[in-house]
């Protein structure tokens, strides 16, 4: 999900209303900064911190 917001962010940025896209930006770097302390090697199995990276 993280992945596909970030893409649809940089793709469509310019069509994006600037309310929308604040809001986007803000849900994609909560969700990067999760990732980040949440999920190393760790983690689940070898699968999370290698799709995390």
């Amino acid at each position: 999900m993280a992945a596909a917001l970030a893409e649809v962010i940089d793709k469509q940025c310019l069509i994006l209303e600037e309310a929308i896209k604040e809001q986007w930006l803000d849900r994609s770097a909560k969700s990067g900064y999760f990732i980040f302390k949440n999920i190393d090697i760790n983690h689940g199995n070898i699968n999370y911190p290698i799709a995390a990276t």
